[in-house]
């Protein structure tokens, strides 16, 4: 791919630029649903009543460090009224590979819409009907997981572009702010390469989230 910026001037004029030099890496959301406080707080009176769901998590924890997160997103799916989903972009590289796909697997179940119809704004039922899920999560987990991979390696290649994506994003920041204070043409080089690499980056991103394995969650 040929490269967007072939001089300083382009650069600096550019708006993607002046984006990225205000922009930070947003620290990666664990939950695929939104939540509001209220609805926060009906899961976090509930879920002290579980069993269950806490056997669900000392079995599965070390195996799968988001399970709580999952069994969060599994309760606001059935109790919410309205179901909004995050952005992929907003998620942790573990949420978007696996809880993004199980949630999505579990929503997409025979029993999910009964279960659903009788939960909306009930914390109790919520509760006792995320543990049946969750349960079942525990149970084929081994399964989930290695599906939620991909069997083309998507989301291995999409995580490793996204790490080398925020690298790049880090050194255009540092070189911008050495250069502001030190001009040099050296540093205009560096600064002009990293930007086209990070461009490249990004594309590489976008092309890669297009690919990787899609599920009911992501709507």
């Amino acid at each position: 791919m040929r490269d967007l910026y072939l001089n300083f001037g382009a650069l600096m004029a550019a708006a993607w630029y002046a984006k990225k030099r205000r922009q930070q890496p947003p620290p990666g959301k664990n939950q695929v649903l939104q939540s509001r406080r209220m609805e926060d707080e009906v899961y976090r009176q509930n879920r002290p009543r579980s069993e269950a769901l806490e056997e669900v998590r000392r079995t599965c924890e070390a195996k799968f460090p988001l399970i709580e997160n999952l069994s969060r997103d599994i309760f606001q799916s059935l109790y919410s009224l309205n179901i909004r989903h995050n952005e992929q972009s907003e998620l942790s590289p573990l949420a978007r590979r696996f809880n993004r796909h199980i949630l999505g697997e579990i929503m997409k179940s025979p029993d999910y819409p009964a279960m659903k119809s009788i939960c909306e704004g009930r914390g109790y039922q919520s509760m006792e009907s995320t543990a049946e899920f969750m349960e079942q999560v525990a149970e084929n987990l081994d399964e989930l997981l290695a599906a939620a991979n991909g069997g083309n390696k998507a989301l291995d290649a999409l995580e490793a572009q996204e790490r080398r994506a925020a690298q790049l994003l880090r050194d255009l920041k540092e070189q911008a702010r050495e250069h502001e204070s030190n001009p040099s043409p050296a540093l205009e080089k560096k600064l002009l390469k990293t930007a086209n690499r990070l461009d490249s980056k990004e594309r590489q991103v976008e092309r890669l989230t297009a690919r990787a394995p899609s599920s009911a969650a992501s709507s």
